[in-house]
């Protein structure tokens, strides 16, 4: 995966609500969700 599409992915997820970052960490909010959007 480029740089760039891991972060729009990123993006993506966190406008969904289905991860947040702080502090350059990523939580994961949703998993069962992510998988689905993902796979």
């Amino acid at each position: 995966v480029r740089a760039q599409s891991l972060s729009r992915v990123l993006k993506e997820l966190k406008i969904s609500e289905l991860i947040d970052t702080k502090k350059g960490r990523i939580e994961i909010l949703n998993k069962d969700m992510i998988m689905k959007e993902l796979w």
